[in-house]
């Protein structure tokens, strides 16, 4: 965003970090569906394509259509602190560059914005801090198996993501977001309750200083935790 202050693409990516939607619910959301400190996630940004000539389809563009991907979809999401702050921020964007289409929060030159306007900030991003190239999917992955790690129920989890079983969640979204010595830790603790005990007593032993805290770009390091 330093290069195109303009650009809300990257805040989109930001959000999805808090929301975790699907790409085309992201970039559907319009300002009316906030209420308070909820979302409400029911609508989606599709492709078009004509099928006069099934050999050769070409895509007609994108427009939204007022239904997700199945109707599990249709869900309200609490948003946090950090969301609302990102909303904000677009909304500041939008107003000071005279960005405009209807109600919709993510828009620019009278239209909303494409997948691939979120895809290259995602595929700039990852090459800039030198990781593999993620997608908006992966981050979604990252949101359930945080919600997961933190102890949220994994009914809740499911309903968050809008999926209509719990084993698609289990399945294809949640992984481990520890390190291997944290999740060595946990296994030790969880056969050998002393185990924490002495980790605990070890610790007592350590003098601790403050930590010194550099600032950091914000989609670097958040690109970072993928």
């Amino acid at each position: 965003m330093k290069n195109n202050p303009s650009n809300t693409a990257p805040l989109a990516v930001m959000l999805d970090f808090e929301l975790g939607t699907r790409k085309g619910e992201m970039l559907a959301i319009c300002k009316s569906d906030i209420v308070g400190n909820r979302i409400h996630i029911h609508r989606q940004l599709v492709e078009e394509f004509d099928t006069s000539d099934l050999n050769q389809m070409k895509s007609k563009g994108f427009h939204v259509v007022d239904y997700t991907k199945s109707e599990d979809g249709d869900r309200w999401l609490p948003l946090t602190e950090k969301a609302q702050k990102l909303i904000k921020r677009v909304e500041m964007i939008n107003e000071e560059y005279g960005h405009k289409y209807e109600d919709f929060l993510f828009v620019r030159d009278g239209r909303c914005l494409t997948p691939d306007a979120v895809d290259t900030q995602i595929k700039r991003g990852c090459e800039y801090i030198g990781i593999p190239v993620k997608t908006m999917h992966k981050i979604r992955k990252t949101y359930a198996s945080t919600l997961l790690h933190n102890g949220v129920n994994l009914s809740i989890v499911k309903d968050m993501l809008g999926h209509a079983d719990e084993s698609t969640t289990l399945k294809h979204y949640i992984y481990n977001i520890e390190n291997s010595a944290e999740t060595d830790n946990k296994v030790l603790n969880a056969l050998d309750p002393q185990n924490d005990a002495k980790s605990d007593q070890s610790d007592q032993n350590i003098i601790p200083f403050a930590k010194i805290k550099r600032a950091e770009n914000p989609v670097k390091s958040t690109l970072s935790a993928l």
